[in-house]
């Protein structure tokens, strides 16, 4: 299994369209979408979310999206704000 292209499961219809599908094919989840403890997508955490997939096919490459967009802003903030507060501690 090689796929080429990952797909976000925006919903439990996707994530059917994407295991029917002939071809392999990835599932790549943000934390959002499916995470341990939560997720918007059919109420899935990763434990019922795997289940779910690898009940239907083993076909499917399943992935993690550990960083989305605002995420990286977050994180970028962070080590910035951290990085003056080394550099003024190091001037004082």
């Amino acid at each position: 299994m090689n796929p080429r292209l990952f797909i976000g499961p925006m919903s439990k219809e996707i994530v059917d369209a994407v295991i029917d599908y002939p071809e392999s094919l990835g599932l790549i989840p943000s934390r959002r979408q499916v995470d341990h403890e939560s997720g918007y997508v059919n109420g899935w955490v990763t434990e019922t979310f795997c289940e779910y997939v690898r009940s239907k096919t083993d076909n499917v490459l399943l992935v993690r999206l550990f960083f989305g967009g605002y995420t990286v802003l977050l994180q970028m903030r962070k080590w910035i704000l951290l990085s003056i507060v080394l550099f003024n501690l190091e001037q004082h």
